[in-house]
């Protein structure tokens, strides 16, 4: 799906559950951007949870947390958050 950019849309035509945090003036313009979010294909689906079945829950939690949160670390299972 390709992205869709909406220029000159005023404030006042903006849906307010999109503004909620912020306030906007209704006479100022915006540009609006839709892209679709990119999600996991099937085979990257099964790949994680392959990787996950072989933990056996015993592991240090923590540990392995730190581990995977480390920007040190590679593993698969850092998936972007695009």
């Amino acid at each position: 799906m390709t992205t869709i950019i909406a220029d000159h849309i005023k404030g006042s035509e903006i849906p307010s559950s999109w503004v909620r945090a912020i306030e906007i003036d209704p006479g100022e313009t915006f540009r609006v951007i839709l892209e679709p979010e990119k999600g996991l294909t099937k085979k990257e689906r099964h790949q994680l949870l392959d990787m996950l079945e072989r933990f056996d829950g015993y592991e240090d939690s923590e540990a392995w947390i730190r581990e995977i949160k480390s920007a040190r670390t590679r593993s698969e299972l850092k998936v972007p958050l695009c």
